[in-house]
């Protein structure tokens, strides 16, 4: 994970209803009422999912939209690292935090 002061600016912090990573051989996922945040940065996002924090670059970071009320973001070789937002009330909210912010939803 990089150094706090190499992620710039944060420029947004929001809870999601829901939140998966995958980012080896086990996945973390959970929901309301547990710890789960994302922080946007100038230079990438950090998903927080039970006290485990990965940090994706927003230059390999990849987001695009999936399914009804999901936003999937991948990033490293071969996009192996992977975040599943879900919120069912908010994630037009989240999508445009993101684009605010300068990153591409597809």
């Amino acid at each position: 994970m990089p150094l706090v002061e190499e992620y710039g600016q944060r420029l947004a912090s929001v809870a999601p209803q829901g939140l998966s990573l995958i980012t080896g051989m086990v996945p973390v996922n959970t929901s309301w009422p547990f710890p789960r945040q994302i922080d946007v940065y100038e230079n990438g996002v950090a998903f927080s999912v039970l006290g485990n924090e990965v940090f994706a670059s927003k230059v390999t970071l990849k987001l695009e939209r999936r399914f009804f009320r999901r936003v999937w973001a991948s990033w490293g070789e071969n996009a192996a690292e992977q975040a599943i937002i879900t919120s069912w009330f908010s994630i037009n909210r989240i999508i445009a935090i993101l684009r605010e912010a300068g990153y591409t939803v597809t």
